[in-house]
């Protein structure tokens, strides 16, 4: 069942490079928009919380490694955000930067993140 995404901004698809660098950044973005006690993604969020005020997010985008990105890409990783009611609308900005390339992708309130399987 491959995973179909999308970022739709002011009602228009992002022409984006897919990959899991994406889908990741899908995943935190949804979750980190939640208040604090919708978080599922983490086990401990207050200490997630902490390290990326610590790091200065959203202004110094979050490092996502691949290792990071397959691990978010996951049936069960996906169902624990947002993204597994099918779309998520941001209220927030978020930024985040692919380690591999230095794709920088920064996520604006208003965007549309949907995520569905086809079977």
């Amino acid at each position: 069942m491959p995973l179909n995404t999308q970022i739709i901004r002011n009602g228009e698809n992002l022409s984006l490079r897919w990959g899991g660098f994406h889908v990741a950044a899908m995943a935190i973005a949804s979750t980190l928009d939640q208040p604090l006690s919708e978080w599922k993604l983490w086990e401990a969020p207050e200490k997630v919380q902490e390290s990326i005020a610590g790091q200065g997010y959203p202004e110094n985008p979050m490092p996502i490694t691949p290792s990071m990105a397959f691990s978010l890409a996951d049936y069960g990783a996906l169902s624990l955000t947002p993204l597994n009611e099918g779309s998520y609308t941001l209220t927030q900005t978020h930024r985040f930067i692919d380690v591999t390339d230095d794709e920088v992708l920064e996520l604006l309130p208003g965007d549309v993140l949907r995520a569905w399987r086809e079977f």
